[in-house]
């Protein structure tokens, strides 16, 4: 398990739902994680909010978290995303 950061978490998520946008940021004072996937008419297809760093700083959870939103999208929105992978993050990652 790799420890990140997370503007290392936004910098994740922004890529892990092409072809369409990711809109991800830190808020409340870098305690939190959210981001909104949405397509070319900027139509939401999933929005996920108050991420901890428990859950974006453990690339485990993280990657966990990503695949089901990715699955959620295939399986109940029908949209076909690029193939992802999490990227590999050394231990001084943070």
């Amino acid at each position: 398990m790799a420890q990140i950061s997370g503007d290392t978490a936004v910098e994740i998520l922004r890529s892990a739902f092409l072809p369409f946008h990711c809109g991800a940021e830190v808020y409340d004072y870098n305690a939190k994680v959210r981001f909104n996937v949405v397509d070319e008419s900027e139509t939401s297809l999933a929005r996920v909010t108050d991420i901890t760093p428990d859950e974006f700083g453990d690339s485990e959870r993280l990657e966990r978290l990503i695949q089901q939103v990715r699955s959620d999208l295939a399986h109940h929105k029908g949209v076909t995303l690029e193939a992802w992978q999490m990227p590999a993050h050394s231990p001084g990652a943070v």
